[in-house]
């Protein structure tokens, strides 16, 4: 059965979002990457990988930016800048693979 997200959440071990920006690319060379609903909405996101996966503070500090992508209604918490990058294709629109980069933008 395939799998449908509503939201995409990527964090790549020990790179930061910007750096994954190079190998998005990759992502959407896949088949099925377009037909997604978490790319059709723009809801794909680029996340620091170190607020994951070492125990300590900075965990919570995920979870609270977790919380805020998967619920911005309900979350208050803000994101730190340079966290986290968000798709900004509009309404299902697509780009070209090499291209997809160009789309992220800090969020929020």
């Amino acid at each position: 059965r395939a799998l449908r997200p509503d939201a995409l959440i990527i964090a790549s071990h020990r790179r930061s979002p910007e750096q994954v920006l190079s190998e998005v690319a990759q992502l959407a060379l896949q088949p099925g990457w377009w037909k997604l609903p978490a790319v059709q909405s723009g809801r794909v996101y680029i996340v620091e990988p170190t607020l994951f996966i070492k125990a300590g503070p900075r965990l919570v500090q995920g979870v609270e930016i977790l919380s805020k992508i998967l619920h911005p209604d309900v979350s208050s918490k803000n994101i730190p800048a340079g966290t986290c990058l968000k798709l900004a294709l509009e309404g299902g629109k697509r780009c070209r693979p090499q291209h997809l980069r160009k789309h992220f933008r800090p969020y929020p």
